[in-house]
């Protein structure tokens, strides 16, 4: 997991997926295949919402190669404004969940 700041995080992928979805579609985790071809609904995305927050994920997840990989949080050096963003974005679409089981 990852941890920042003492916190543990996960990704939740059903979360990103629903966020992404178009309106009027519907999205189900277990797929019925007793269901003919024609009743099953396709998963629609909207490609715009899934590219950003795809972008924010790949941003937490790649180190930046400038920054220090011991870098401390609680130091005086900045964060990058696009990990921030990232990081911020993903805690406030409920997509990045700080695990309180560690």
């Amino acid at each position: 997991m990852l941890e920042i700041i003492g916190k543990h995080y996960y990704i939740d992928i059903n979360e990103m997926i629903s966020r992404c979805i178009m309106p009027d579609t519907e999205y189900s985790e277990e797929i019925d295949e007793s269901q003919s071809d024609e009743k099953k609904k396709a998963l629609e995305l909207n490609i715009f919402k899934y590219e950003i927050l795809k972008s924010c994920v790949e941003r937490i997840l790649m180190p930046d190669e400038t920054e220090d990989d011991d870098m401390d949080l609680f130091t005086d050096k900045k964060m990058d404004v696009s990990y921030k963003l990232a990081f911020n974005t993903l805690i406030k679409n409920k997509i990045l969940i700080e695990d309180d089981e560690q």
